[in-house]
Parts: structure tokens; sequence; C-alpha cells
């Protein structure tokens, strides 16, 4: 492997876009997107595209052809059996579940290309982290007043660690040998990337994304989904996937056991999801009998039922990404089973 570490400890912002430049210079396999996909990236961008010319375009790929029809056929969209065309498959899902689907096959092909057992192991978690970040960063659209923004924000959580993803594919082992080993003694992976490489996956991956041609929403969120976000309102796709990235996190579907992200702070309106416990103190009603993280409850069982996640997601994948029931715990005093129920909390 070509030696692609940075030369010195460069911090700015012109430092770390030289990085960048030399690091994607220099590298040999970095994720490239097949020319169909490309193609489907720029037709869905075009506002007056048509089903008829997003099917024929889909059709020059038999897997992924495949993939949309079983999917559209499915029980979740009721239309079992119906949709014998890829124009029809197109219209029943919609040009941006088309283009979520298909990049979401992309993102399982990194597997194939893996050298070590340790790399098919961190790429099968990769994936998995990043689809349920992604259910649950459409789940979070609708509670910051963006329901128009669904299905910008399953792609923007998809997405969010495509540069993660990169590194591993160009460095294999290293990576785990500089980052993830010491990430484990408390260090920050942020930081030991940037120590490594002079940038982190989050800029490589906003850097990949453009690259891509994908809007600005999406390119954002993933440059971003490390910092918290102080006003969601503004900034909705990205306040979605640094909520979700925190969701995931607590289901125990990360990549890493480091500290989480802090959320975005809630604005004063009542639509807006409580993410932070209460303390617990005297006269304090601390527990009232529900288990803990009603909206990563709710994720759970969304993918139980979307056929995005069962056609793509591997059983092996999906025994691991469960927790267990003991694992859930109250809501706000954290213990399990919880110690109160509604009447005795009153």
């Amino acid at each position: 492997m070509t030696d692609i570490t940075s030369d010195s400890d460069e911090t700015g912002p012109d430092d770390t876009s030289a990085a960048l430049e030399r690091f994607i210079q220099h590298a040999e396999k970095l994720p490239t997107l097949p020319t169909v996909i490309n193609k489907l990236i720029d037709a869905v961008n075009e506002p007056d595209v048509s089903a008829e010319e997003l099917g024929s375009l889909l059709q020059s790929d038999s897997t992924l052809s495949a993939r949309l029809l079983k999917v559209a056929n499915s029980v979740f969209y009721g239309m079992s059996g119906n949709v014998t065309t890829v124009t029809r498959a197109v219209i029943v899902l919609g040009y941006k579940t088309i283009r979520s689907l298909a990049l979401a096959i992309w993102t399982q092909s990194f597997r194939d290309r893996v050298r070590s057992s340790w790399e098919q192991d961190a790429q099968e978690r990769m994936f998995t982290h990043s689809l349920t970040a992604a259910v649950a960063a459409s789940l979070v659209a609708p509670r910051v007043g963006a329901p128009e923004l669904k299905e910008d924000c399953f792609l923007a959580g998809l997405l969010h660690d495509i540069g993660r993803v990169a590194l591993i594919s160009e460095t294999g082992e290293w990576y785990r040998d500089a980052v993830m080993d010491r990430a484990f003694k408390q260090r920050n992976p942020i930081e030991l990337e940037r120590e490594a490489w002079g940038f982190d996956h989050a800029e490589l991956g906003a850097r990949l994304l453009e690259s891509f041609h994908l809007p600005a929403i999406h390119i954002e969120a993933t440059a971003g989904h490390h910092r918290p976000v102080e006003d969601p309102m503004a900034e909705p796709a990205r306040a979605c996937v640094v909520v979700a990235n925190n969701l995931v996190k607590g289901l125990n579907l990360s990549f890493y056991d480091g500290p989480a992200v802090p959320p975005p702070r809630p604005p004063a309106h009542r639509d807006w999801p409580r993410l932070r416990p209460r303390p617990a103190g005297p006269g304090h009603r601390v527990c009232r009998g529900r288990p803990a993280a009603p909206l990563g409850a709710a994720l759970a069982a969304l993918l139980a039922s979307l056929p995005l996640f069962w056609y793509i997601v591997p059983w092996t994948g999906r025994r691991k990404a469960w927790p267990s029931s003991s694992s859930i715990t109250c809501v706000t005093c954290r213990r399990w089973p919880p110690t109160a129920n509604r009447s005795s909390s009153r």
C-alpha cells in the first residue's frame, strides 16, 4: 500500500484540504460509483426527469433492477406481484427512494473487496450501523418539523460514515492499529485520524459525496455529523443525522465504544423529542415503568417492517443487530427493570 499518512500536524483548513488532496491522489481503493448509479444521481437531480427515463437507465443493471422489483413487490408497499416493470417500480417507490436503495446496494458491495477477517467484520459493522442510522434519521425528521426531508435524511444517514468506510478500504488493518486500538484507550478516533492523515473521516466523506454530485444537504450532514447542532430548525438534515448517530450508538450498533456526539440542543417547542435524561433526586418522578429510548424502540419496530433492511442486510448481520432485552433501561433512571410503575410514581 502506498504511504499516504500525514507528514506533519496539519490542523488548518488549507492544510486539511492539502492532506485530503494528497490522500485521494495516492489512494488505490477509494469507493467509486458505478456508471449507472452515477447517472441515476444526476438524473434524480434533474427536475424534469420522467419515470420512463429512470426505468430505462436502471434496466442496464440487471442486479439493481431485480432488487428494485423485489422491494416494490413487498408487502410494505401493498403491491405484491403487481409490479412487473422497472418503470412501474420507480413510480411505486419514488425517485429519491430509488436513489437511496441503489446507494445502499452499492455500499453493501464494499464487503466483497476485503483483505482480512478484521476488515470483513469492520465493513459489515459499518454497513449495519449506516443503514440503521439512515432509518433513525428518517424517523427523527418529522420531529424537527421537516417530514418532507425524510428521504433526504435517510440518504444522509446512510452515507454519513462513507469516509470511514473509505479509510478502512484503503488502509485495511493499518486503520485498526493506528486508530481503533488506541481509540479503545479513551482516545477520540477523530483526533487520531487527524494525527495520522491530517483530516478525519467526516471531511473525507464530504469530499467523496461532493465528487459524486450529491446535493449539498447530504454533503453538509456528512461533514458535520460529529459536531453538535445549535439550531436544529436551521439544519434539520444534519440535526437528524447527529441524533440518529447517537441513537444507533445507544443500541450498541456503533463501530467503536468511544464518547457519543452531543445531541442537538432542543429548541423551545414541544414537538422536539426530549434528548436528555432528567436527574434523579428527592421528590423527583424518575421512573414510570417504561423502557428507555422510546425512539430507539420505534426504530427497532420499524426496521422489522422495512423491506430495505430485510432485503439488503444478510441474516447473519441482522442477528447481531438487536440489543437483548436486558440491555434496555428506564428512560430516566437508566435501570432495568424499571423500579416503579405509573401509579406508585404519582
